[in-house]
């Protein structure tokens, strides 16, 4: 029989030291951020990578507009399917920064 333990996503746990509030971030590919972009950006509190998203996304529309190109739905498809490979990693890294802590995952308690 199949280990079906092995398909399920892994998980990193970050424990911030000064209110012990726990983040949970998964390893591998951002659907999240793939599908709904900046929104996730927004909720998830990353301000810095949201402000980027935020100048690229009017970078490229001027742009568009000034040189009368179509295909920039296309194009910022194209981008958020490339951040959702870094997006879980730029998560940890945001964390580390902040103060957090890697710890091992957390007993459940009932």
């Amino acid at each position: 029989m199949r280990d079906t333990k092995s398909l399920l996503p892994k998980f990193e746990y970050f424990k911030s030291p000064k209110s012990g509030k726990l983040r949970k971030v998964k390893n591998g590919y951002s659907w999240t951020v793939m599908l709904f972009g900046i929104i996730v950006l927004l909720f998830r509190r990353e301000w810095k990578i949201a402000g980027i998203a935020v100048a690229i996304i009017i970078a490229f529309s001027g742009l568009m507009v000034m040189f009368h190109l179509d295909g920039g739905n296309a194009l910022l498809l194209a981008g958020w399917i490339f951040y959702g490979f870094k997006a879980n990693e730029q998560r940890k890294h945001d964390l580390l920064n902040a103060g957090y802590e890697l710890v091992d995952m957390p007993e459940k308690t009932e």
